[in-house]
């Protein structure tokens, strides 16, 4: 009796310690915190990112193919997964509301995003709530488009990106380019950031293959 007992217990350790493993193996995705009213309002990028199929191009494959990152259907993102995804585009996502009419997902950050180590090209266009865009830990990243959310104020944050050549951030209140220098892109070819209305003091030097 105590025999079984014991193999019981065993059972339920490993058990619960495979869950605990499988959960850790999850990314976790966090609202945004800035405001207490927006954050129930704008959810995270999740969402988003378990309605990739072959058919829409949210996400695509190294070989540009459009694709399931959720790829076992278990309703979570794991970082294997993400590590298969080398495009996201986040522009005119659509869903359905009460009403059945069609409105786009939104989002206020992109916390998440930077366990998609893989990831060359990230579009997040005409997002009117995005509040904060953290690309610093891409260092694969080639292309980044921000455009047309008139609601970032200097809220892309980069790091060290040798790989990213061309930078979107159109449409939006930049008042400086901060970060956006030779020192830690490199290889800048192309920057736009055009309709900033705040934006009157900057200085672009040093990029040697800015076009």
């Amino acid at each position: 009796m105590n025999a079984k007992f014991y193999i019981f217990l065993l059972i339920v350790s490993v058990g619960n310690s495979l869950f605990a493993q499988n959960q850790e193996d999850f990314i976790k995705f966090y609202k945004s915190p800035h405001t207490g009213n927006t954050e129930d309002q704008f959810p995270e990028i999740k969402p988003i990112l378990l309605r990739a199929n072959e058919n829409n191009n949210i996400a695509k494959d190294q070989f540009g193919n459009s694709m399931v990152i959720d790829t076992n259907g278990d309703g979570e993102i794991s970082y294997s997964e993400a590590l298969a995804v080398y495009e996201l585009d986040f522009s005119d996502v659509e869903e359905y509301d009460a009403r059945q009419s069609v409105i786009f997902m939104t989002y206020e950050t992109t916390e998440g995003l930077q366990y998609f180590k893989n990831l060359k090209k990230f579009v997040c266009d005409v997002n009117f709530a995005l509040y904060a865009v953290d690309v610093s830990r891409l260092e694969s990243i080639e292309e980044l488009s921000v455009s047309g959310g008139y609601k970032l104020y200097n809220n892309v944050v980069f790091g060290y990106h040798p790989y990213l050549k061309k930078i979107d951030i159109s449409g939006n209140k930049f008042s400086d380019l901060g970060r956006i220098t030779s020192e830690n892109i490199p290889n800048l070819e192309s920057l736009i950031f055009s309709d900033n209305i705040k934006l009157k003091n900057f200085e672009i030097k040093d990029f040697k293959n800015l076009k």
